[in-house]
């Protein structure tokens, strides 16, 4: 007959592990402690580098809103209008403008005429024609592309007519001017930090005549 003989059961504390298998255990331990600490360092950061890209587009978007009503109102007043025809818009520094002033016919004016508005008191650029536009940084302050970070452009464009009861061909003396003013952001890849653009259509229009004595200028309401 065989004898079975019950081994008595044996129980053992982690100190009493072999060497090897309590330095597997610590670093699987120390490893999840590093991973997770990890996950919680990038959560950390995703939600801080959203937080100050939410604030910035919040803050270019006040600058937009400001600068949108800078523009809009110094086209709404004719003496400012006036005093940027006079001091910014000469034959020399418009040449384009210039011709279409001159021109007997709308039609043959340039398709890319602009205009160079002052600020109050003719201090610098507010905006310019395309391609020459006035730059602005995210604060809303002029800016030197040269030296600085420019987040804003302000262009505008202005679209010839013959005033109401000439020829609608041939108005030699005098033009009608609609006037479009566009706020464009640069400068700013990212998607998320960028507010749109802002397109005004035909915000104004200015009837424009050339005497002996200079310009004459009237806002068209």
């Amino acid at each position: 007959m065989l004898l079975r003989i019950k081994a008595p059961l044996v129980y053992y504390h982690p100190r009493d592990l072999p060497l090897r298998q309590q330095d597997g255990s610590m670093l699987v331990n120390v490893l999840i402690m590093i991973a997770v600490a990890a996950t919680l360092s990038v959560t950390i950061l995703i939600f801080s580098e959203m937080q100050r890209a939410q604030a910035m587009h919040e803050g270019l978007v006040a600058t937009r809103k400001s600068l949108t009503l800078e523009i809009e109102s110094a086209l709404q007043s004719a003496p400012q209008v006036l005093l940027s025809l006079q001091t910014a818009n000469s034959a020399a520094q418009n040449p384009l403008l210039d011709a279409c002033l001159r021109a007997a016919s709308p039609a043959t004016c340039d398709p890319s005429v602009g205009f160079y508005i002052t600020m109050p008191g003719g201090g610098p650029r507010l905006a310019g024609p395309v391609g020459d536009e006035a730059y602005f940084n995210a604060n809303g302050d002029p800016c030197d592309r040269s030296t600085e970070v420019c987040r804003f452009t302000i262009a505008i464009r202005l679209l010839p007519s013959c005033p109401p009861g000439f020829n609608s061909v041939l108005c030699p003396d005098a033009k009608v001017f609609a006037v479009h003013y566009t706020i464009r952001v640069v400068g700013l890849i990212q998607s998320i930090l960028r507010p749109s653009d802002n397109k005004g259509a035909a915000f104004a229009r200015y009837a424009v005549d050339i005497h002996p004595s200079g310009y004459g200028v009237a806002l068209i309401h």
